[in-house]
Parts: C-alpha cells; sequence; structure tokens
C-alpha cells in the first residue's frame, strides 16, 4: 500500500459571504464545488494540505482565523462582500502574523465601489484579482512556494527566497496526499470632460515610449525603454511614465500585448520593492495591474477606458 507523502504547509483557505452561490448568478465564471474541486486539485500537486471554509457571518470568519491559527501555515483569504468594510477581519489577521493572500474572482476596481480601498489589503503580503479562478490558483502557488516568508516543513529560509513568483499555473495532476478538509460555516468609470477629446489629445501629445519626464520640480524619472524592466536601483516609476505607455499604446506605437507585458514587469517590481512616485504607490499598483491584465479577454480595457485610467492618473 502506497503511503501518504508529507506534505509541506497547511493553508487554511477562507471564502466570504455568499460565495457558496457562486455559479448560480449570471456571468459567474465558476461554481461553488467546481473551485473548490480545483483548489483541492491543485494543493495536491503542490503537496500541501489546505482546509477550505466558508461563511455569511464576519464574526465566523473570525473564529475560524483564531481556531485555526495553530494549524495553518499561511492564509488565502476572498473577504467578498467584507472587502472594504470589516476592520474585525483586518486585525484577526494583524494578530494571527500568517503570510496572508487576498484573493477576487474579479477585478474589484470595476465595481461602483472600485474608490473605496480593501481594509485587509495592508495586513496582506498581496492582493489578486481579476483572473477568475487563476486569481486562487495563482496565490495558493505563491504561498506554497514560501514567497512571502510562510516556511515549509522543514524547508530553510534560505530555500524559501528561492522560489520566485508564478509566471504560469502548471498542469494538473494527482498526487497522494492526506484529505484535505471542506467546510461550510452557518468597470472603472472616471471620464473628465469628454472622452474623444482626451483621447485625440493623449494620441497627439504621446512621446516616444523611453522619452524622459520631469515630475514637477523632482528628479527627472527616465522610462525605460520597452521591454526593459526597473529594479531597485532605478529611480522608480511615476504616475507619467505610466501615462506616457497608455498614450503611446493610445497613438498606435506600442501594442496591447506590448503594454501588458510592460506593465506586469513594472507591476512586479514594485511588489518587489522597487521605487515608486511618494504617495502613489497604492494608485500605481493598481493601474499597472489593469493594464497587465489588459491583454486578456476578462480584462480588456476599451480606449475610453484607458482614458479613463489616464485622467485618474493625472
Amino acid at each position: 500500500m502506497t503511503q501518504p507523502t508529507e506534505v509541506l504547509m497547511n493553508i487554511l483557505i477562507v471564502h466570504g459571504p455568499n460565495l457558496n452561490l457562486l455559479g448560480e448568478a449570471k456571468g459567474d465564471v465558476t461554481t461553488y464545488a467546481a473551485l473548490n474541486a480545483r483548489l483541492e486539485s491543485f494543493a495536491r500537486e503542490l503537496n500541501v494540505s489546505v482546509k477550505i471554509v466558508q461563511s455569511n457571518h464576519e464574526g465566523a470568519l473570525v473564529d475560524t482565523l483564531q481556531s485555526e491559527r495553530h494549524w495553518a501555515d499561511a492564509i488565502l483569504i476572498n473577504p467578498a462582500a467584507l472587502t472594504h468594510t470589516s476592520y474585525s477581519l483586518r486585525e484577526c489577521l494583524r494578530i494571527v502574523g500568517r503570510p496572508a493572500i487576498e484573493v477576487h474572482l474579479e477585478d474589484i476596481r470595476r465595481r461602483e465601489t472600485w474608490r473605496r480601498k480593501s481594509v485587509i489589503k495592508d495586513v496582506c503580503e498581496a492582493q489578486v484579482m481579476g483572473k477568475g479562478l487563476l486569481s486562487y490558483l495563482d496565490a495558493l502557488e505563491r504561498l506554497a512556494k514560501g514567497k512571502y516568508g510562510g516556511l515549509r516543513k522543514g524547508q530553510s529560509k534560505a530555500a524559501a527566497a528561492e522560489h520566485a513568483p508564478l509566471t504560469a499555473p502548471p498542469k494538473l495532476t494527482s498526487a497522494p496526499v492526506r484529505t484535505p478538509t471542506t467546510k461550510t460555516i452557518g468597470r472603472v468609470s472616471m471620464a473628465s470632460g469628454d472622452p474623444g477629446r482626451l483621447l485625440k489629445e493623449a494620441i497627439e501629445a504621446a512621446p516616444a515610449p523611453h522619452a524622459t519626464k520631469t515630475l514637477g520640480k523632482t528628479t527627472p524619472v527616465i522610462a525605460p525603454p520597452p521591454g526593459r524592466q526597473l529594479t531597485k536601483t532605478s529611480l522608480g516609476i511615476t504616475r507619467s511614465v505610466v501615462r506616457e505607455r497608455i498614450a503611446a499604446r493610445l497613438g498606435g506605437k506600442i501594442s496591447p500585448s506590448a503594454l501588458a507585458t510592460w506593465a506586469r514587469e513594472q507591476w512586479l517590481n514594485v511588489e518587489r520593492g522597487a521605487a515608486t512616485e511618494m504617495g502613489q504607490r497604492e494608485l500605481l499598483e493598481e493601474a499597472l495591474q489593469a493594464l497587465a491584465l489588459s491583454a486578456t479577454p476578462a480584462g480588456q480595457l476599451s480606449e475610453n477606458e484607458l482614458v479613463d485610467l489616464m485622467a485618474r492618473l493625472g
């Protein structure tokens, strides 16, 4: 008889209110049962153990985080309707102190509440959204690889530091592991002025992608050529650099895929701690993530939406 492979990490997956009805609303990309089945399958591939919990009650979710704090090495959480309101979840995550990633199937910035900040974002290691099921798989793999300091059983800190961020989800295969436990408890719209006029101005004013810009009276910042990554030694990324790239895309100087590739590189650099314009890190993270997803069918941005994004970065 084959002995189960020893798991390397325990990951608690927390679903917030109404996610148990996933698949019943028009436009849902998956069902609740299919989501959990895929997470369990991927956990077996990653050789980690998961507990999946869902509740429609804030207190029940807090109780779960507390009761599982000694079992869980990391936490994957979709707060759903509690995203902008639950300071109880935020405080609990802070106290528990396990590496956590906030996930959302949709890009929550496309909702009418996009101006409101997720209250748990600052106590999570990362926020992954807008990729459908891949949001969960991306986050699960990041945690399983110990990217955020959640050491796997028997893993050294040096080994954990070697793991890179997810680039593409691997093919899922089965592998023996102890049976996971599942239980249940109890579009950005900011057009400024006439979009057609802004679009025309953006195209006419679009500089070359590597043009040098000066932000007010601060030190000039050079936007790197397409495909070049910013590093921690760079002067950083600013709103003007991102606006220039969007303008170049609107003017036909770079392709949609080139813009998405560039944005993904810059977003990853920002996530790794690269310098950004002072006081604008969160806005730049959100803008770069939206542009990085713009090459996917679910995240496509129209020209008017790109102009709206430019206005927001203004």
